[in-house]
């Protein structure tokens, strides 16, 4: 995958979620679909998620919510295409550990950095690469 596109309500329900988790790391799923053509990850809609380690520096999604999730997914018809979280504290930049989780789960993975704002996408590939991120008009179909 070599792009990701996110609508602008989508986007901003991910920073209202990373603010209203403060100071921990916020996270969610990211619904979607894959468009092979132009090797993009079409993000539809995000699952808030609770934090379940309620960390400044880490994050987990408990299983009972990651089981109800995929079945989200599956009942709208939708798969899991990319994982996000915040870092409160630092740059929206992979960590050591988000890198160890990205090679187990390879999705787009986007990242809201709470000290400069904005939301990065990233991908595993050798190493962690970023990726750009389209944001469209709310309402609109990517």
């Amino acid at each position: 995958m070599n792009r990701v596109t996110i609508r602008r309500d989508t986007c901003d329900a991910l920073v209202r979620h990373s603010a209203g988790c403060m100071p921990n790391e916020a996270c969610a799923l990211l619904l979607g679909r894959m468009d092979g053509i132009r090797d993009a990850v079409i993000i539809e809609d995000a699952l808030l998620m609770e934090n379940a380690r309620g960390s400044p520096v880490g994050f987990a999604i408990a299983d009972d919510q990651l089981i109800r999730a995929y079945g989200a997914a599956e009942e709208r018809r939708m798969e899991v295409v990319g994982v996000f979280h915040s870092h409160p504290g630092s740059p929206a930049v992979p960590s050591p550990t988000d890198e160890r989780y990205m090679v187990l789960n390879p999705v787009a993975w986007l990242i809201y950095s709470g000290t400069a704002g904005g939301i990065r996408a990233w991908v595993m590939r050798d190493g962690a690469v970023e990726i750009p991120l389209e944001i469209t008009q709310a309402g609109s179909r990517p």
